[in-house]
């Protein structure tokens, strides 16, 4: 399922909504109550939309989350609704919606068989 990321923080890069979202997704409070099958964690992508300015390392505070299955997503939202939790990112809250479009079904396969990448891990493929 596509969720649709706005009001990211313009400054942010890809790993700090990655890690903004993975506290929460895989966190033990939301991992019990709605993943209890699962043995590792969860595994999503995250796609910033780039800011219109050419040369500019910035994005246009839009994006999107994309997880393996439309129930997790659904799952998702409610947990975060019903909580009324707020992922920050940068001191920014995001806000996320339903897309209305779905997901690439390749990028949904490799996000159900390819093991989630702990924080670390992402964390190197991000530095220059």
């Amino acid at each position: 399922m596509d969720i649709q990321l706005t009001y990211i923080d313009k400054v942010a890069s890809k790993y700090d909504v990655i890690r903004a979202i993975a506290t929460i997704l895989h966190g033990e409070v939301f991992v019990k109550a709605h993943c209890p099958n699962f043995t590792r964690p969860v595994n999503f992508e995250v796609l910033l939309d780039p800011d219109l300015v050419p040369s500019s390392i910035r994005n246009a505070g839009t994006g999107l989350l994309t997880l393996p299955t439309k129930q997790l997503g659904i799952d998702f939202l409610n947990f975060l609704a019903k909580r009324k939790i707020k992922i920050k990112v940068n001191q920014k809250p995001l806000r996320l919606r339903a897309a209305t479009t779905d997901p690439q079904p390749r990028l949904v396969r490799i996000l159900k068989k390819v093991m989630s990448k702990s924080l670390r891990l992402r964390a190197l493929t991000f530095l220059p």
